[in-house]
């Protein structure tokens, strides 16, 4: 009898200290995001969403936007279009570790001229030189 109490003591132990171990303190939160930014948390990527909490690892995209990223000790990033941010800890912005990079846009391909009339394109797509 006095085993089963232990162990159920014991059980009640861990299973508060497993709880308190899995809560995570944001790093940082999302402020007032404009136009497309998303955000990247492990292997789900989401919309941003004004006061969204940011922890170590997440990546921000601001595609067709910006963002402002706040820490806790009220220090600021904004990430402009076409940049990207990963989160690190919640002293990153005031150590000076937040590192916004840009991201190159690749230029849209050249548009394909139709062949000139009564040239047939060759079956397999290729463009027709002359």
């Amino acid at each position: 009898m006095k085993i089963a109490h232990k162990t159920l003591g014991l059980a009640v132990i861990l299973a508060g200290y497993g709880a308190a171990g899995v809560a995570a303190t944001a790093s940082a939160l999302i402020y007032q995001p404009q136009g497309q930014v998303l955000v990247t948390k492990t292997t789900t990527t989401v919309t941003a969403q004004n006061d969204m909490a940011l922890y170590a690892g997440d990546r921000i995209a601001a595609v067709g936007g910006a963002v402002t990223v706040v820490y806790p000790d009220g220090c600021r990033v904004t990430v402009p279009a076409n940049s990207t941010l990963t989160i690190g800890a919640t002293n990153q912005c005031s150590t000076g570790q937040a590192k916004v990079q840009t991201v190159k846009v690749a230029a849209a391909p050249p548009a394909r001229r139709p062949p000139p009339p009564g040239v047939l394109p060759p079956p397999d797509g290729t463009p027709v030189s002359r």
